[in-house]
C-alpha cells in the first residue's frame, strides 16, 4: 500500500513539475534557479539548459531542445529507462538489471563528464 501510494504522489509531483515547465519558458521568466557553476565560473556545466530544453521538448519543438541542451534531448529515453526501472523490476527484470548495473552508472557518469567537458571546448 505504501508503495502505491509512494508510486501515485510521484506522479503527481512529476505531472505538477511539468505543468510548470510546460505554462513557464524558464528564458523569460526569473523564478526558475540559475546554474551555480556558470555563475560561479562561466561554464556551462553538463546541466546547463536543461530547463529550456525541458520546456521545449514539452511543447514538441526539438530543435530549440537540441540547442540548449543536446545531452538531455539524446539520453531522454535512456532517463525515462532509468526512472522507471523500479516499477518494472517485475516485468522487465533485464531492464531493471541494466539499469542498475554498475557498468550502466560508470558509461552514464563518463558520459556526461565527457559532454561537460566537450560543451566547453567545442562551444556546445
Amino acid at each position: 500500500m505504501r508503495r502505491r501510494l509512494a508510486y501515485i504522489l510521484s506522479l503527481v509531483f512529476v505531472a505538477a513539475v511539468s505543468a510548470v515547465y510546460f505554462i513557464y519558458d524558464p528564458s523569460k521568466v526569473n523564478f526558475f534557479p540559475p546554474c551555480v557553476f556558470y555563475k560561479l565560473t562561466g561554464y556551462k556545466c553538463s546541466g546547463c539548459g536543461m530547463q529550456r530544453a525541458f520546456h521545449s521538448l514539452l511543447h514538441l519543438d526539438i530543435s530549440a531542445a537540441l540547442g540548449y541542451n543536446a545531452f538531455l534531448v539524446l539520453l531522454s529515453p535512456l532517463l525515462i529507462a532509468l526512472l522507471l526501472s523500479p516499477l518494472w523490476r517485475k516485468r522487465f527484470p533485464a531492464i531493471y538489471a541494466f539499469c542498475s548495473s554498475s557498468v550502466f552508472m560508470i558509461v552514464f557518469v563518463v558520459l556526461t563528464l565527457t559532454w561537460w567537458v566537450l560543451r566547453n571546448i567545442i562551444g556546445l
